[in-house]
């Protein structure tokens, strides 16, 4: 967008192809890793529009699942998006696909004062469920995790999910992820960094762990997403960070009925 004194420039990563492109391939995966099966989508696509490059692999801890693309019965990002909701992670960083989880462990250190905002400690149950039923296209599987003796329970829908071993997978990965009261250190989306926080641009890349300090708490977030403005004011870099998922448990106790 040209104007006599400004000019607005917008762009985006390769990541943008999979909202202009059929599902390419057609395949059943069986018993297959999220990450895999999205390697496969993003490889096809990026051979479609003769883009150079494949996606980085991160190593995983996911379950695997059963899962059909069926070349040009979708768009492609409706595949990845599903695929998200079954535990993939992914980015784009300098036009590759990132495709898994970053490890746990902090790559740098933040304390209150690196944040231009004020740093919060939250404790919310609000979003706490241990009993789970969740509705897939043809079956229904229930999970619930021990939590003080409560069945705090809700309904979740996956009508993209197909197959008895797909629904309990995934209702067993929903009960863990929500069975938890959260005790945790907010820093505001959008906040802005401090001029000399000890981060480069190159550090803030979705999905890396950072230690975030204050007086009153201390916790290990993941980067979520982060932006950076020019001004004549200088440049003004802004994170969302949000607390790291916990460790899942084994301790899940199943039911199932169909539909």
């Amino acid at each position: 967008d040209i104007g006599a004194e400004t000019t607005q420039i917008t762009a985006r990563d390769p990541g943008a192809f999979l909202w202009r492109t059929r599902t390419p391939i057609s395949r059943t995966f069986v018993d297959t890793d999220p990450t895999a099966i999205a390697d496969q989508i993003w490889r096809a696509t990026y051979e479609l529009h003769g883009i150079s490059g494949s996606p980085v692999i991160l190593p995983t801890v996911t379950d695997t699942f059963t899962v059909t693309a069926t070349a040009g019965a979708d768009m492609a990002h409706a595949v990845i998006d599903q695929l998200s909701k079954l535990g993939l992670r992914w980015t784009v960083v300098s036009g590759r696909p990132v495709l898994g989880t970053f490890p746990r462990e902090p790559i740098a250190s933040l304390a209150e004062c690196d944040f231009l905002v004020e740093l919060r400690r939250r404790r919310d149950g609000s979003r706490t469920y241990n009993d789970v039923r969740l509705t897939g296209q043809n079956f229904a599987a229930v999970a619930v995790v021990p939590l003080a003796g409560l069945h705090l329970q809700t309904i979740v829908s996956a009508d993209t999910l197909r197959g008895v071993a797909n629904v309990e997978k995934a209702a067993r990965a929903s009960a863990l992820e929500s069975a938890v009261i959260r005790d945790e250190l907010v820093v505001p989306a959008g906040a802005s960094l401090h001029p000399q926080a000890p981060v480069s641009l190159g550090d803030l890349i979705p999905g890396k762990a950072f230690a975030v300090h204050t007086a009153r708490a201390s916790e290990v977030m993941r980067l979520d997403q982060m932006s950076v403005s020019g001004g004549p004011e200088g440049t003004d870099v802004r994170v969302t960070l949000v607390a790291l998922e916990p460790l899942a448990s084994d301790t899940v106790v199943a039911g199932e009925s169909r539909l």
